[in-house]
């Protein structure tokens, strides 16, 4: 399990890459002002101002969840935490981040869940296993999906093909190659009718049925008698990010299907924090709400703004910028020898 699946959903999903999907990120909910950046083929963390407060040197980092941050030196992973001690010594062969208290680590092939100190709390049998959602995590045992809830019992049957996270109390899954809802005692609320179906957000789940693809709300009714698009990212802010079937373009929805502005760019994100990455003429800039440009196309590629900054590329390089514009870590930046951090005991 790498890094994108150890913490659910790490990459930011642009809609340039992906048919369809769905909003999930760590990031968004981590207070902790910590970005990560590359410097020789390491990775280390910048605050906010752009300085290097812990020092580039893990071959592969996963996101700060609760305060902790899952690390990779040589093969094995571990735990830091915000100033870059370890907290919990590389010792696992994969480490998902920290959730709801725990965290999702193997070892030997199997999966099973530990602390924020590190102590075993749910045994390691599984195959695979999921962070913890709204009290759930999805695990999979003998080639089957199913759930277990934070004291490590099962809910409901290991009886899936496969299964999504929950959210907003319904998690999607996958029986006899089609997709239902359950909730969060496994009850069944929304029977498998759909080829794909994925998480709610703002109380819409985008799902494929018949090889349409739409929306659909929490008792499985569909939003859109003709949905106006052939593409589309989950609800944030009241909007959902879509591939026009008009003109082949990226705009923005509202829940009623209108809309918010004309689809013109030929690439797009999600609203987070009021802007959004979008593209014209094969750059990358910033809009609000109302379609404008709030900072100029001039990127390579660019990611929403988490806590005040968002991560860019300029002729292939990384950097950060602020929500003016300015940059706070440049193109391809490096700094000089931080101490290393101690162990901690």
């Amino acid at each position: 399990m790498n890094k994108s699946m150890a913490c659910a959903a790490a990459g930011l999903l642009l809609l340039a890459a992906a048919a369809s999907g769905e909003v999930r990120d760590r990031r968004l909910e981590d207070p902790s002002g910590l970005y990560e950046v590359r410097i020789n083929l390491k990775s280390g963390f910048i605050n906010r101002q752009g300085q290097l407060v812990i020092r580039a040197q893990f071959d592969e980092v996963g996101f700060f969840s609760e305060g902790l941050c899952p690390a990779r030196m040589q093969r094995l992973w571990g735990y830091i935490d915000t100033a870059g001690r370890w907290v919990i010594p590389p010792r696992f062969d994969a480490a998902g981040c920290l959730a709801e208290g725990l965290a999702a680590v193997g070892l030997r092939g199997r999966w099973g869940y530990i602390n924020a100190r590190g102590i075993p709390v749910i045994v390691s049998s599984y195959e695979a296993a999921g962070e913890f959602f709204e009290g759930r995590a999805r695990v999979m045992f003998a080639g089957r999906w199913g759930y277990i809830d934070l004291k490590g019992n099962r809910v409901g049957l290991l009886m899936y093909e496969d299964a999504g996270d929950f959210s907003e109390g319904l998690a999607a899954v996958k029986q006899r190659g089609q997709w239902g809802y359950i909730d969060r005692e496994a009850k069944l609320i929304i029977p498998p009718r759909f080829d794909s179906a994925f998480r709610f957000q703002e109380g819409a789940a985008l799902i494929v049925q018949r090889g349409v693809l739409n929306f659909i709300d929490t008792t499985g009714q569909l939003l859109f008698p003709t949905p106006p698009f052939t593409e589309a990212l989950g609800f944030t802010e009241g909007l959902a990010v879509v591939r026009a079937r008009a003109n082949g373009r990226f705009g923005y929805i509202t829940r009623e299907g209108r809309f918010a502005f004309p689809a013109h760019f030929e690439s797009a994100s999600y609203f987070w924090n009021g802007l959004a990455p979008a593209a014209l003429n094969r750059r990358w800039g910033f809009i609000d709400k109302t379609g404008t440009a709030v900072i100029d196309y001039q990127f390579d590629s660019a990611e929403p703004f988490i806590n005040g900054l968002a991560r860019v590329s300029v002729r292939g390089r990384e950097a950060y910028i602020d929500r003016r514009g300015k940059f706070v870590w440049q193109p391809g930046q490096q700094y000089g020898v931080v101490p290393p951090p101690p162990y901690k005991k």
